[in-house]
């Protein structure tokens, strides 16, 4: 009969954490905390710079979008990146989508300008307006659903 070993890696952080002085973890979660609430607003203007980026890019025919997708691709990860640690979660995966459109259907023969517009325009929206979380999940499942009956990955 075979016999199972169990191999448990060790903990790097075991000699910080284990030190009798060491901060509890709810003291470490609170000081990170702290320090994302002291970066926040950064991070907010980070995302409001990098929306205003996208949707100037955005506002060509069809030819210029495609022509900046790359810029596009860029600016979206930005945001998708750190939106979240913003408390713009909607924005971010608004993104995230924007970015994986774009890098998806990056060739000219798989290009779906009208799913990236709808994406595009549900960025400025959430932008603009703050969503209660139902409305923000129930368009995240519509742009979700859109990218996958264009042929998305993910």
């Amino acid at each position: 009969m075979t016999e199972a070993k169990i191999f448990t890696p060790e903990n790097p952080l075991s000699e910080i954490l284990d030190h009798p002085d060491a901060p509890l973890a709810s003291e470490l979660v609170a000081g990170s905390n702290r320090r994302l609430a002291a970066v926040g607003e950064k991070l907010r203007a980070h995302v409001e710079e990098q929306v205003s980026l996208i949707l100037a890019l955005a506002r060509g025919d069809d030819a210029a979008i495609f022509e900046n997708r790359s810029a596009l691709a860029d600016a979206a990860l930005k945001v998708a990146e750190v939106a979240g640690a913003a408390g713009q979660r909607t924005q971010g995966e608004i993104a995230r989508g924007i970015y994986a459109t774009v890098t998806s259907l990056g060739s000219a023969e798989r290009w779906h300008s009208e799913a990236l517009r709808l994406q595009l325009s549900s960025l400025a929206l959430a932008q603009a307006e703050p969503m209660d979380a139902a409305a923000a999940e129930a368009l995240l499942g519509r742009l979700r659903a859109l990218r996958q009956s264009v042929g998305v990955t993910e």
